[in-house]
C-alpha cells in the first residue's frame, strides 16, 4: 500500500472529507487529493501530525521497514 492509499485510508476510517482532513493540517483539499494520488508527499512537519493524530508510526506510513 502507497503512502498515499494510507492517507486515503485514514482520512476514510475517520469519516473525514479531504476538506476536513486538510481543514486539521492546514493545507488546501487540492493538497489532500495529490497527497492521496501520490503525486505529492506531505512535507515532514504534515507527516509528523499525521501520526502523532492519528497514533500511526511513521515508519508504517512511508513503509519503511525496521530492521
Amino acid at each position: 500500500m502507497t503512502t498515499g492509499a494510507k492517507i486515503a485510508d485514514i482520512r476514510k476510517k475517520n469519516n473525514m472529507s479531504q476538506e476536513t482532513f486538510g481543514y486539521i493540517f492546514n493545507v488546501s483539499r487540492q493538497a489532500i487529493c495529490k497527497w492521496e494520488a501520490n503525486t505529492v508527499l506531505p512535507e515532514t512537519e504534515n507527516i509528523i501530525k499525521i501520526c502523532n493524530e492519528f497514533n500511526i508510526s511513521i515508519n508504517w506510513l512511508l513503509g519503511i521497514r525496521d530492521e
